[in-house]
């Protein structure tokens, strides 16, 4: 036996291919199995990655920080320096002094040099980063440099000069001297206005930042820079200090300072990890580089054996995959079975011993035959009423036709008897033009120019029979002549208000009829100032208007326009009514302001 259902199931794939539901359920079962296993092992091989990844960043960030925060401090205890220095009485002095009135014998000038010289020293002694400290005069072109190595670098050179006239604006710069091994940090010195009198600077040692940094940098670290504005202040190559970075070979078209965590460059054709910390203190930029070589072999050795256990574990999917895909099958070929056979009393399928669905299926195709019978009749019982319905409505414009037809022959005979047109013709003529639209069925929707025609064809006739009882004002706007509307949706509004608004009240009426746009809908309004309707019969009209639908009834009235407009447009249109007592009525109509919107001309 299995061996036959083994040979039906290769019939069905040999014979249907792709289409087979066999295959289809086989492909089906494949990809809910290898696609979460394709994308679990690629998320885990992403997430050990990025772990192995973050945590050379992490060790490479921690050493960088403690870097930062040391270069941070010694630029603290600069600054402190540089303030002491220039807020010091004996500095204001030195710079009192002009190049007339200078002289170094000057007892009060020597005693000032002495004093300033001896609190350089100070700093100089004491502090482990600062190698220098020098002042600057401008008006009496002297210095002040404290005793040490750099002496006669800072005291016969024109360094401070230049730097004091290149940065006058600035009350605080930096600037890196590789010819004299320093990062030189200088702050202006006002006397008693905003005009810069003179410079103090205070010069640290390039070779002491390079030891501890050398402390604390890991053995990974490629190289470290620090950058102000893209430009090297600091690198163990003193021949880029001052450079800027697009200049350097190695580093062209990269802007290190921009550059985020965990970013990746490539140098010479190696791949580095790089760090940047911005300093809490000043505008400078901390760039470490890390080898990416040691994160790439763990990496590849993670993917080689991850690649191993996605190909057995594939093996093992795709036999899964057939055997389950071979059980789904056999109820699906036991259908085909029962229907190639049309036998729908087989007594597999219908045991009672056993709950089966293929029970319900059976049972299923023979009353959907059943009732594919009953829907045949029913269709050609409904075909045949509706050739009744045809032949009636043909006789309803037969009828129709005979009906404008006698009322023509009727208008010509009273203008024989009257020798030309008279009232009595054209009260006539215009009843025909009424019936004539009303009855016509070719279209459902009508232009709100067409209704307007209609209601102005209609209210001629009832001015003849109501002489002086009303005028009629049309107040309406261009642009809504062209909105759609159910055919005959006016005329019954203005007769409602002339039998139940003007007729029974003694005084001349105005009948207003106005159409206007609205927060997209196109309003039309009729208003009459005639005798109103009681606020608690208005509401229940309105409430009736927002519940009751359409019935069949022998006229037309307001409830039935409104429940044909929100047929036609939906629930947010239709006719709402507001009134007062002896003051009158407004019936308000709201449509779609776009032409032959949501509606079908049928």
């Amino acid at each position: 036996m299995s061996k036959v259902k083994s040979l039906n199931i290769w019939k069905y794939i040999k014979e249907y291919r792709f289409n087979s539901i066999l295959v289809k359920y086989f492909i089906t079962i494949n990809l809910f199995i290898t696609l979460p296993l394709f994308l679990s092992i690629f998320l885990a091989f992403n997430y050990l990655n990025n772990i192995y990844k973050n945590q050379i960043m992490s060790a490479n960030l921690a050493a960088l920080s403690r870097t930062k925060d040391s270069i941070d401090m010694i630029s603290r205890q600069v600054e402190t320096t540089l303030l002491s220095m220039a807020t010091d009485l004996e500095v204001e002095n030195i710079l009192r002094y002009s190049s007339k009135n200078y002289d170094e014998k000057d007892s009060d000038m020597l005693r000032s040099i002495n004093s300033i010289e001896k609190a350089m020293n100070t700093y100089v002694y004491y502090g482990d980063f600062i190698n220098s400290i020098c002042i600057y005069a401008e008006k009496s072109n002297y210095k002040v440099v404290s005793s040490n190595l750099d002496y006669a670098n800072w005291k016969y050179s024109d360094t401070l000069e230049k730097e004091f006239k290149q940065n006058k604006s600035k009350m605080y710069w930096t600037s890196v001297l590789p010819e004299k091994n320093t990062i030189s940090f200088f702050r202006a010195i006002s006397l008693y206005s905003s005009e810069k009198s003179g410079v103090v600077a205070v010069s640290i040692d390039i070779d002491r930042i390079n030891k501890l940094i050398n402390q604390n940098k890991d053995v990974t670290i490629k190289d470290f820079y620090i950058l102000k504005d893209n430009s090297i202040v600091f690198n163990k190559d003193k021949s880029l200090l001052n450079k800027d970075v697009s200049n350097i070979k190695a580093l062209q078209g990269i802007n290190l300072s921009k550059l985020g965590k965990g970013s990746t460059i490539t140098i010479e054709g190696k791949e580095y990890f790089i760090n940047n910390i911005h300093s809490d203190y000043n505008d400078w930029n901390f760039v470490a580089l890390v080898s990416t070589k040691d994160n790439k072999l763990e990496v590849n050795r993670i993917r080689d054996l991850m690649i191993g256990f996605l190909i057995f574990s594939i093996s093992i999917v795709l036999i899964i995959s057939f055997l389950i895909a071979v059980k789904l099958f056999t109820p699906i070929e036991e259908i085909i079975g029962i229907l190639e056979k049309k036998d729908f009393n087989n007594t597999k399928v219908y045991s009672k011993t056993k709950i089966n669905e293929l029970k319900i299926i059976s049972r299923g195709l023979e009353s959907s035959i059943s009732d594919v019978q009953q829907l045949k009749e029913e269709l050609n019982n409904r075909m045949s009423l509706l050739k009744k319905a045809r032949s009636i409505a043909l006789q309803s414009q037969i009828n129709s036709h005979f009906l404008f037809n006698t009322l023509e022959n009727i208008k010509w005979k009273v203008m024989e008897f009257t020798n030309g047109e008279n009232e009595g013709s054209h009260m006539i003529s215009n009843l025909s033009k009424l019936l004539r639209i009303s009855l016509d069925t070719k279209e459902y929707m009508n232009t709100l120019r067409n209704e307007l025609e209609h209601v102005r064809i209609y209210l001629e006739i009832q001015k003849v029979r109501y002489e002086d009882k009303f005028e009629i004002v049309y107040d309406i706007e261009e642009e809504t002549l062209e909105a759609v509307l159910p055919k005959i949706t006016l005329q019954p509004i203005v007769e409602n208000a002339i039998y139940h608004g003007i007729k029974p009240v003694n005084k001349k009426c105005t009948l207003t009829v106005k159409s206007y746009i609205s927060e997209e809908k196109v309003l039309i309004e009729i208003n009459d100032d005639g005798a109103g309707i009681e606020e608690e019969k208005c509401n229940a009209i309105n409430n009736e208007l927002q519940t009751e639908y359409i019935k069949e009834e022998n006229h037309i009235g307001i409830k039935n326009v409104n429940q044909r407009i929100k047929l036609s447009f939906g629930e947010s249109y239709g006719i709402e009514i507001k009134s007062r007592v002896n003051i009158g009525t407004s019936i308000i109509i709201a449509i779609p302001s776009a032409p032959n919107n949501n509606s079908d001309n049928t």
